[in-house]
């Protein structure tokens, strides 16, 4: 069930020893998921959380990506930096 909250990266699924929490087989299904969250809270390296897992833990839903730039009003230009060159010696 952690799965779907949670993935491993930077690891093969197998135990791990992890410091207050003894050995953990993270090939296994059964690992409590407020014991992944914990993990994670503490910046273990190994654990990312997935789209689902913001969604349903932390109530962050995902960014809307707008991929295209549109000039609502006509008055508006859009900026163009000039390449400024060194001057030589």
């Amino acid at each position: 069930m952690w799965r779907r909250y949670f993935k491993l990266v930077k690891l093969l699924p197998g135990k791990v020893i992890v410091q207050g929490y003894g050995t953990l087989d993270f090939s296994r299904d059964d690992i409590l998921v407020e014991t992944c969250k914990a993990l994670y809270e503490t910046d273990f390296d190994f654990l990312e959380i997935t789209e689902e897992g913001k969604r349903e833990l932390y109530g962050i839903e995902p960014a809307i990506k707008n991929e295209k730039f549109e000039i609502k009003n006509s008055d508006q230009q859009p900026v163009i930096e000039k390449r400024r060159s060194r001057k030589k010696k």
